[in-house]
């Protein structure tokens, strides 16, 4: 009933109008939207005597300098050793650019990855274009059964899925861990039906046009939910490192 419920609200209301088509009956249309309409999407890599070694991570573009991600993409790794991609979509393909300070929450507690959010300052400046652009993060709390996406990466490839976010308590119920969904936590239920792929942690919560959270865990049974960072918890501090 409650997948039904929030299947509804979101075909009601409408996703996200900057990266969704609909077809002559007002349908949303999942294949219409592209790369090239998240370009704040980046992915972060470690290297290892110069060669990329893995791709551990997605990330978002804050600002010309700054990239989000989770603070435990981050905590065993050095500037030296990071790298971030970004432009993907570009016809010329993606630019690297190596980090210059890594930064994590100074309350994230490894164990149990609470405060799970982090900052790469990048050593070079991000030059903006139609397939590089920053994300503005959201200031405002977001409620249960709101429209959202999560964007990120698997392998690869950029890839979003459609969701609704849920209450806490709502999210308690589904997932059945009361001790894993915190106030500084947001969760939203997938709404794309056979659409239970993996996405890398670190890939973002998009509400409106903003930054709603960070992917830190999700639970694919019975519902597949996804846990993320609240990032109107920490706005304040976000804006205070990057600016």
């Amino acid at each position: 009933m409650l997948r039904l419920i929030l299947f509804c609200i979101i075909f009601a209301s409408g996703l996200l109008g900057f990266v969704l088509g609909k077809d002559p009956d007002g349908n949303n249309l999942v294949d219409t939207t592209t790369t090239a309409q998240f370009p704040f999407v980046t992915t972060l890599s470690m290297r290892l005597r110069g060669i990329i070694i893995a791709r551990v991570c997605s990330g978002t573009i804050v600002s010309d300098r700054w990239v989000l991600s989770a603070a435990h993409c981050l905590a065993e790794a050095t500037p030296e050793s990071t790298s971030v991609f970004i432009g993907h979509g570009q016809p010329g393909g993606t630019t690297e650019i190596l980090a210059d300070t890594l930064i994590t929450y100074p309350f994230y507690e490894p164990t149990t990855r609470i405060n799970d959010i982090g900052l790469i300052r990048t050593r070079d400046q991000i030059v903006f274009n139609d397939f590089i652009q920053p994300l503005p993060i959201g200031k405002e709390e977001v409620p249960g059964g709101v429209s959202a996406v999560t964007v990120g990466f698997t392998g690869t490839s950029v890839r979003w899925v459609f969701s609704s976010t849920l209450t806490n308590s709502e999210c308690i119920e589904a997932v059945g861990m009361p001790d894993s969904v915190l106030d500084s936590n947001i969760c939203a239920m997938r709404i794309d039906e056979g659409d239970h792929g993996f996405i890398l942690p670190g890939s973002i919560l998009m509400v409106g046009n903003t930054a709603a959270g960070i992917l830190f865990w999700s639970i694919p049974s019975p519902e597949f939910i996804d846990s993320f960072i609240r990032l109107s918890e920490f706005h304040d501090w976000i804006q205070a490192v990057i600016q």
